[in-house]
């Protein structure tokens, strides 16, 4: 997370698109001094192009050019997900209150008319990209809560349901494993799955014959493999609780991410352990990591 707050906070990339090479040249030269990174676009086609190979910071959109009017961009930046955050100014020769609802309607942040003094531009892209920065920083730090929230209630009732197994009657035993959701197994010191209940194969798409036919660190991921060999050297030695989150190979030849908790019984020579499939979430956040 503290990496990427601290990347909100470095030069910022200006797209500055203007048919007229003449302002467009005058308005970079200005940005650029105040430490913008600007790169020029000469239309709105030319622009969408720029978006497609480039992240920009903000916008500097002309009303006025040839092909794609200011506004018909504008309109086709805001409706794509992967740029709509971006600030958008808009800037304009004309002063009519139409110009300024329509481009405000088009979806543009500020509106802005020209001028060969830039200190109102400048002014007013330095409050529209500090306002765009709270709200990511906001949005980031939100999104962290969230994740350690989630883990933490996961961890949470994965310890109290593997702690819960030790004290389990044969019958109790039995009704637990038919009603639960969670990936519920009993194994050996060695690895061997003694029980397990029916989450195993809906998840995994393996029959629980299948599984019991060797050790379970076998199903896991090769890269995950040294983990889970810790984890069971870590059960010999007499770790009460231990958490676990290991990609799973599946029938179907796909990964799949459980998170769970184990509590080994010494005197009994086996694990008891709870596991969920927490493939879902894993892609969210890779997805959200993608799009930041």
């Amino acid at each position: 997370l503290d990496a990427r707050v601290s990347s909100l906070l470095g030069a910022k990339k200006i797209l500055a698109v203007d048919d007229s090479i003449t302002y467009l040249n005058a308005v970079s030269d200005e940005l650029r001094q105040e430490g913008y990174d600007v790169v020029q676009a000469l239309s709105g086609k030319e622009a969408l192009e720029v978006l497609e190979v480039q992240a920009v910071d903000g916008i500097l959109l002309d009303v006025r050019m040839p092909g794609l009017s200011g506004n018909e961009t504008c309109r086709i930046i805001k409706h794509l997900p992967e740029v709509r955050r971006i600030p958008l100014l808009m800037l304009t020769a004309a002063e009519e209150p139409e110009a300024l609802s329509e481009g405000i309607n088009s979806g543009a942040d500020d509106y802005i008319c020209k001028s060969s003094d830039f200190t109102v531009l400048k002014a007013r892209l330095r409050a529209v990209l500090r306002k765009q920065q709270f709200e990511d920083e906001y949005r980031l730090i939100r999104e962290e809560l969230l994740r350690k929230e989630i883990e933490a209630t996961e961890a949470r009732a994965d310890c109290e349901i593997a702690q819960a197994w030790a004290v389990l009657s044969a019958g109790e035993l039995d009704q637990f494993f038919a009603m639960s959701l969670d990936m519920l197994c009993i194994f050996d010191l060695d690895g061997h799955m003694q029980r397990l209940n029916p989450a195993w194969e809906k998840t995994l798409g393996f029959s629980a014959a299948e599984m019991s036919s060797k050790p379970w660190v076998e199903f896991v991921h090769p890269e995950d493999r040294p983990r889970a060999l810790e984890a069971l050297a870590g059960f010999r030695s007499g770790v009460e609780v231990l958490q676990l989150e290991l990609r799973f190979l599946s029938k179907g030849g796909f990964c799949k991410w459980l998170l769970g908790s184990a509590a080994p019984a010494l005197d009994r020579g086996v694990v008891f352990a709870a596991m969920s499939d927490i493939t879902d979430r894993k892609q969210l956040e890779e997805q959200l990591l993608s799009q930041n």
